[in-house]
């Protein structure tokens, strides 16, 4: 018969090899022989732990102890199977009295570790991964925790040093998660293809890795391969269904895409999977609202402060949204509540001066206005010389210079009979197409392009800063014009070239703006919708369109419906001449809105349900053109109805019998 002793060697060895049924079996029959055999219950508790019996590995586990307290790898087992039930504080003083018993128990040492890393316990977690680095200095194990640690710690110098540790003293670690969590190092760094290379070999390791996948198309997705990051988010997604990060990962894919409507779908897969997951529903309002979907992209920005009430990106893009639905009132509580979370937040104090412009509370925007610099999107002017808050200076040289578009040049250059009465010599920088134009400006000393070398100057500041300087109210808005001209030859000039007849009405139109605006999908409008204007009596239509845009015409209107005036519009002076020479330009909101306005010519503006800024709320006219009225969409995107006012003004209008020669110029 075996002895007691042979018996736990063989179940020694068959734990070893995996057989633990044999090895259950043999230890009960040891027990039978010796009930306090220490060796053969702690072997047992080991056995119930692998199957997940806990408690009773615990009864068996701690019978052990009560006959030999001294057993440090009794107290490992115990701690191991107590953290399996979330008893955390009883498994962490499980592994200190191991470690207590002996210091050496590197296995105690990177179990608690682990433990202590579980719970945030950074700093005790780092010196046990250490100590066990101390007592097996040539083990990559203890130097691939330490780098997960440190990488948990936002160390990651340090993570990706301990990384090439590992792989040095085992070149062939054939661990699929280190590569994972190496790849993850390296690409916060943003060394995505060193990423992208632990990827594939966390894949190559094992290809059904589903983490890997998805991190793989993150990766991929950071070096612009968007079709193959889509294929990895969606193998990730095949082999865990339940992935919610990878069903938002891949959303995101398809948003950058522009695949909308994919994307929508895969944000809403991730949402039905965690129901809190605030993140999806805020890329979903974003890629709703590119998407025309604004009421639904509030919705989703709602349901995000809903979860997370401090996520200022979410409050200030529901104020956008409400904002761009009309809801001004709430628009604005939005942009407050998340201002009492970050009251210094640029973005969110910037679309609130913008607001506060549209609602024409100027004197609470113009300071916040400043805040422009600041986005990221319009660097600011790196000059040597000071900027002008406004004192007089009259024995020193001011320089103005444009910073935005050509329209903001044009309405903004009314500022400079008021900038002159403080200065001693006034230099203005514009665009190039503006240059001769504003020449033409009285008070203004020199007009100088942008990109020319500037002159000596003592002081400097951007147009549209201007407002703030004078603490422009509505009421306080200066507004005469004409505050641009040119000389009367140029325009005879343009007269001998086209003929603008007395006994028609000339009216020029415009109806596309700068397709690079961020917001000319919905202040552009389809020239179809202009077609209707050919059937007034009495009007002669005349396109002071430049761009792409201009050669829409012939798709649109009839040989001889309308005369394209493109050829002649070298730059904004011969535009001007156009002009002079119409009876109204009918314009969506671009630059030649302005230009008329500067002008004073008169000039009916097409407007989007939600304007920019300076056409206000609520009003047919403009209280920084005279001569400007005002066609709103009454509903988001109808620019039939607006065309339809435009028209029913038209027909209001007569011809004099003989012509209007007498009022040709203003």
């Amino acid at each position: 018969m075996n002895t007691v002793s042979d018996m736990y060697s063989t179940a020694a060895q068959l734990y070893q090899s995996g057989n633990y049924p044999q090895v259950e079996t043999i230890c009960h029959q040891i027990l039978q022989r010796h009930p306090r055999h220490p060796e053969a219950l702690h072997l047992l508790g080991v056995i119930y732990y692998h199957y997940q019996k806990y408690r009773t590995s615990i009864q068996y586990l701690r019978q052990a102890l009560s006959l030999n307290m001294h057993n440090a790898s009794l107290y490992l087992s115990l701690g191991n199977t107590l953290k399996a039930i979330g008893k955390i504080d009883e498994a962490i003083q499980c592994f200190r009295v191991a470690i207590k018993l002996n210091p050496q128990f590197t296995e105690a040492h990177i179990n608690l570790g682990l433990v202590l890393q579980e719970e945030k316990q950074y700093p005790e977690a780092l010196s046990h991964f250490q100590e066990a680095i101390r007592i097996q200095p040539h083990q990559p194990l203890g130097y691939i925790l330490l780098g997960n640690l440190l990488q948990d710690m936002d160390k990651i110098p340090e993570a990706i040093d301990n990384y090439r540790r590992a792989e040095s003293l085992a070149p062939a670690i054939h661990d699929p998660a280190f590569f994972v969590h190496y790849g993850n190092a390296l690409k916060k760094q943003n060394r995505a293809e060193k990423a992208a290379q632990c990827y594939r070999k966390a894949l190559q390791l094992q290809p059904d890795l589903a983490v890997a996948h998805n991190n793989l198309g993150s990766t991929l997705k950071m070096l612009g391969k968007a079709e193959e990051a889509i294929r990895h988010y969606q193998q990730a997604i095949q082999l865990d269904p339940k992935n919610a990060e990878a069903h938002f990962n891949l959303g995101n894919a398809f948003k950058d895409a522009e695949q909308l409507e994919a994307a929508i779908a895969s944000y809403q897969r991730a949402i039905a999977i965690q129901p809190n997951f605030h993140q999806a529903f805020y890329n979903m309002g974003k890629a709703l609202s590119e998407a025309g979907r604004l009421e639904d992209a509030l919705g989703a920005y709602l349901r995000a402060v809903d979860i997370h009430p401090r996520m200022v990106a979410a409050w200030n893009n529901a104020g956008v949204m409400h904002q761009a639905l009309g809801n001004t009132d709430a628009a604005m509580t939005a942009f407050n509540k998340a201002l009492t979370i970050e009251p210094q937040h640029v973005e969110v104090r910037w679309n609130r001066a913008i607001l506060n412009l549209l609602l024409g509370n100027y004197e609470q925007a113009w300071e916040d206005y400043e805040l422009r610099w600041q986005r990221g999107n319009m660097p600011p002017r790196n000059f040597p010389r000071p900027t002008w808050d406004g004192s007089v200076i009259q024995d020193k040289t001011l320089l103005i210079y444009a910073e935005q578009g050509l329209g903001d040049t044009i309405q903004f250059i009314r500022y400079v009979p008021m900038v002159r009465q403080r200065v001693g010599k006034l230099i203005v920088e514009c665009q190039p197409h503006l240059k001769e134009l504003l020449s033409s400006i009285a008070g203004i000393d020199q007009v100088i392009q942008r990109g020319e070398e500037l002159p000596p100057f003592d002081m400097q500041i951007a147009l549209l800063s201007l407002p703030r300087i004078f603490t422009t109210t509505l009421e306080t808005i200066p507004d005469e014009t004409p505050y641009l001209s040119i000389p009367s030859e140029q325009v005879a000039t343009f007269r001998e070239a086209v003929s603008f007849p007395e006994n028609q009405y000339n009216v020029g139109i415009v109806w596309q703006g700068n397709p690079r605006h961020p917001n000319d999908r919905n202040r552009s409008c389809p020239l179809e919708y202009f077609r209707m204007l050919s059937q007034v009596k009495h009007i002669r239509l005349y396109s002071l369109q430049k761009g792409e845009a201009e050669h829409q015409l012939n798709n649109v209107f009839s040989s001889g419906n309308i005369i394209n005036l493109a050829p002649h519009l070298q730059d904004f002076t011969a535009t001007a001449a156009a002009i002079q020479l119409l009876d109204v330009v009918i314009t969506v909101d671009t630059s030649v809105a302005h230009l008329a306005g500067a002008l004073g010519k008169p000039v009916w503006v097409l407007l989007p349900f939600a304007p920019d800024w300076r056409w206000l709320l609520n009003r047919e006219d403009s209280p920084w053109y005279p001569t400007a009225r005002i066609f709103r969409q009454q509903q988001r995107g109808d620019w039939a109805g607006v065309l339809q006012k435009v028209v029913q003004e038209l027909e209001k209008i007569t011809i004099p019998r003989y012509g209007k020669a007498s009022q040709m110029f203003v």
